[in-house]
């Protein structure tokens, strides 16, 4: 009974550590194709709770992301570097 327990446990928290990670990953390729860049090329920085500052490829954007980033929005025009 306590084998069971502990395989579910870790399971359940197996599915849960995946699902935190994935919401983040998704945002962060779709803002570095916004870029012309692949997500290893990006940098990004916090601005303050919901805003991020991404640069890659010689341009940067400021995105807003719902909190905790599941998604992100982008905020005026990307600039050049």
């Amino acid at each position: 009974m306590v084998r069971r327990l502990s395989i579910l446990v870790f399971g359940v928290v197996g599915i849960i550590g995946v699902a935190a990670c994935a919401p983040t990953s998704t945002p962060r390729i779709r803002v570095a194709h916004d870029l012309g860049c692949s997500a290893d090329d990006t940098t990004i920085v916090r601005i303050d709770e919901r805003r991020w500052r991404v640069t890659g490829c010689g341009r940067t954007a400021i995105y807003l992301c719902t909190y905790p980033v599941r998604d992100c929005w982008r905020e005026g025009e990307i600039q050049t570097d």
